[in-house]
């Protein structure tokens, strides 16, 4: 018996933090250590990007690789549209001071930086491999 009051207890524990949450935003502080870390690893990744960007762009003029193959079915032309395109969705500067001004909690914070990992690991790839055609 004393499980279930243990589980009562954490669960109306649990719905009194979300009522409160959604009723008092500002009375729960936003992880503001946390949401500085993301902002950083944003603005990481951005410089990445725009290195990896230029990486390419220089290879194209370089050896007038437009039409070449970067992956299979891929010419580095169309991957660095698309790698524009995706910078303006997923790390513009706009959607920057978005997430700045945005109240975050811990799950969204942790969130976005699982994302911005992945992204970072496969920029640093893609530099890489940049970096050993030049």
């Amino acid at each position: 018996m004393e499980i279930i009051g243990l589980i009562i207890a954490v669960a109306g524990l649990y719905i009194a933090y979300i009522t409160l949450k959604k009723s008092f935003p500002s009375v729960i502080p936003e992880p503001i250590e946390e949401k500085n870390n993301l902002l950083v690893n944003f603005k990481t990744n951005q410089i990445l990007s725009i290195e990896v960007q230029n990486l390419i762009s220089t290879h194209i003029q370089n050896n007038d690789a437009a039409n070449n193959l970067i992956f299979e079915g891929v010419t580095f032309e169309k991957y660095l549209t698309l790698m524009k395109s995706e910078f303006n969705k997923c790390l513009s500067n706009e959607l920057y001071e978005k997430i700045s001004k945005e109240t975050l909690t811990k799950p969204n914070i942790q969130s976005m930086l699982e994302s911005l990992t992945v992204q970072k690991t496969a920029l640093t790839e893609l530099k890489g491999f940049m970096l050993t055609l030049s």
